[in-house]
């Protein structure tokens, strides 16, 4: 997410306006239900491909489906980041609920799992590669867990090295792009899921459910540094970056978001919508 304290008006209405369309993307391409399993993260994921390209779609002005009495909003208009981004979105909301179902048997996991049937089944035929290498990142990510894997290196591992996969997977991705954003995109998926465990501990102690932390006896100090660690090469690699477009956002949400994200996390604080 961006660090709102630190956008200008106009950022946050570009903001906005592509989380607006990344929903819509949804309804176009999967229907009414999925737009339920909305992100941030594929935001910003639409957001850095789009940068990458220079394709900036047009916004407009529509009402918003959910909340019809609120005047209009700027909409991004439909444009090949933001439908890989929704492919993505519910490739990686079926793999989070299907783990959640497995580690604690939420049920809202399994209803919000049947809300995506149709939609991921879809999303499958529309991203082969990308939904291969989750299921082998699940796959792998099961055995470790069954096995109490208490090393946080290899756990962070399996997230790490999927969404490095899936990101580098979209077509349009210009030429000499690719190292620096696949070394970008492993140590995100690093991050996401270091906050994740560290942010699940207590929950996953009380349910009995895997948690790396709780293996390894980790301690904030130690899980400060680990997390600290993956945002300082994920900056690296942004760095490197050739961006086209959305250049001021993404540098609010890569050197300030993520890292206001990290101080919550590790102080316990939930974040604010946008």
């Amino acid at each position: 997410m961006p660090y709102k304290p630190e956008l200008t008006l106009r950022q946050l209405s570009q903001y906005r306006a592509w989380y607006c369309g990344l929903c819509k993307a949804l309804r176009d391409t999967y229907g009414q239900l999925p737009r339920v399993v909305l992100g941030y993260d594929c935001t910003f994921l639409a957001l850095l491909l789009a940068g990458l390209e220079g394709n900036v779609p047009p916004c407009k002005l529509e009402v918003c489906g959910y909340k019809p009495f609120r005047k209009e909003r700027n909409v991004a208009q439909p444009c090949a980041a933001l439908d890989f981004a929704a492919d993505i979105n519910i490739l990686l909301s079926w793999f989070k609920l299907e783990d959640n179902w497995r580690d604690e048997r939420k049920i809202f996991s399994l209803l919000a799992r049947g809300t995506l049937y149709f939609a991921v089944k879809k999303a499958k035929l529309r991203q082969p590669a990308a939904a291969a290498a989750i299921n082998e990142s699940l796959a792998a990510l099961t055995a470790a867990e069954k096995e109490n894997e208490a090393s946080i290196d290899k756990a962070a591992d399996y997230f790490a090295l999927l969404l490095s996969k899936i990101v580098c997977g979209y077509p349009n991705l210009p030429k000499g792009q690719e190292k620096a954003l696949s070394w970008l995109c492993y140590n995100l998926g690093r991050w996401i899921y270091l906050a994740d465990a560290w942010e699940d501990r207590f929950e996953n102690k009380k349910s009995g459910a895997y948690n790396v932390f709780l293996q390894a006896n980790t301690s904030k100090e130690q899980a400060a540094f680990l997390l600290y660690a993956s945002l300082f090469e994920v900056e690296k690699a942004y760095d490197l970056l050739d961006l086209k477009a959305n250049c001021g956002l993404l540098n609010n949400i890569v050197y300030q978001g993520c890292r206001e994200r990290t101080k919550e996390v590790l102080e316990g604080v939930k974040h604010e919508s946008l």
